[in-house]
Order: structure tokens, then sequence, then C-alpha cells
């Protein structure tokens, strides 16, 4: 059984029990068995291009002679499913090498900021270097704005869906109990949550 975090249902695609040996069929999620051993068995549960992002947490139910037993998922290892610029099937695929390092892997990079003049409408458009932070727990801030939004979760593999609700969450200044400042965005002054 994988499942996301957030009211997993099977009739919505996000509560997906995988019998092990078969293939996707249509599901987000696809599973197989590796390596038995007398007390092992390797489990290789993969997700297709389309599966929904999220944070998901694995159950493993298994039946024996012996009986059957459930293993429960330890929070500490919940398993996160992001878009893949490296898959050609993924939508976000990237061909180039170069931009998956800047747009993907690099944690600095350039943003930029202006406004218009009210009085003579002349924009002023400037820029600065952006830490994005990607290593300090800016994943579980995005799935959080993420599961925070009050969507569907079955609506999470589309990532031109997913944009349209993180930028609604981020740009609103409360929604769904999530609460951001309205960044202002003047030279040398970051914006912060």
């Amino acid at each position: 059984m994988f499942a996301p975090v957030q009211c997993p249902l099977v009739s919505k695609g996000t509560h997906v029990i995988i019998p092990s040996g078969e293939g996707a069929a249509g599901r987000s999620l696809e599973a197989a068995c590796g390596q038995t051993g007398r007390q092992k068995l390797l489990l290789s549960v993969n997700s297709l291009p389309t599966a929904n992002v999220g944070r998901y947490q694995l159950t493993a139910h298994t039946v024996c002679p012996n009986g059957q037993a459930e293993f429960k998922h330890d929070p500490e290892n919940d398993i996160y499913v992001l878009f893949n610029p490296w898959c050609e099937e993924d939508t976000v695929f990237m061909d180039s090498e170069d931009e998956k390092k800047e747009y993907v892997l690099s944690d600095v990079g350039i943003i930029y900021y202006g406004e218009v003049d009210a009085q003579n409408h002349i924009p002023y458009i400037g820029y600065k270097t952006w830490i994005y932070g990607q290593a300090n727990g800016i994943l579980a801030v995005c799935l959080y704005i993420l599961e925070r939004s009050g969507t569907q979760a079955s609506g999470w593999g589309d990532p031109v869906n997913v944009v349209r609700i993180v930028s609604a969450m981020a740009g609103h200044k409360k929604q769904s109990g999530s609460f951001f400042r309205y960044w202002i965005f003047m030279e040398y002054n970051f914006p912060a949550v």
C-alpha cells in the first residue's frame, strides 16, 4: 500500500494497493519482487512520470502460509515523489544538461524585481542574487504549501496545476490557514516568510 499523507483514497488514485509482481496497469505506481531469501524479500516500487507529487507513506502487508502481517511506515522514512527533469517521459523533462545544472541543481540564482512609477509610468526593474535554500528544508515548505491548499492530491501529477496552486497560496496573504507576508522587493531587502 502506497499513499500520500493527505487523505488517501483509492477512488481518487491517491491510495494505491499494489500486488507485487503486477505492472502499473493505469496506476501511477508499480511494484515488482526482486531477490527473495528465507526471511527477506526485496520489493521495488517505482513511480511513473505521471504520478502525483507529494509526501507518501509505504505500508507492507504480507500474506504467507504462517499468517498475515502488516508493517507500518516510519514517519522518518516518508517517501517524496517529485517531478523529474531527467526522465524523458516526464512533462518537466529538460534535454540540456546545462539547463538542469542552472535551473535544478544550483542553489543560487538571480531574482528580478520591480515597480512602475505611478506618476510617470516608468518601469524600474532590478535584479539581485538569490539563495534558493534547496538544502534547508525548502522541500518540506513547498509540500506544506501544497498540502494546505485544500486542492485534491489527485491533481498533483500535472506540473502546470501544481505551479498554479503554489503560486496562489504564496501570493495570497491568508489562505487555508497558511499566512505569508506581502513581499516588497526593495534593493538589499530579501523577502522572508
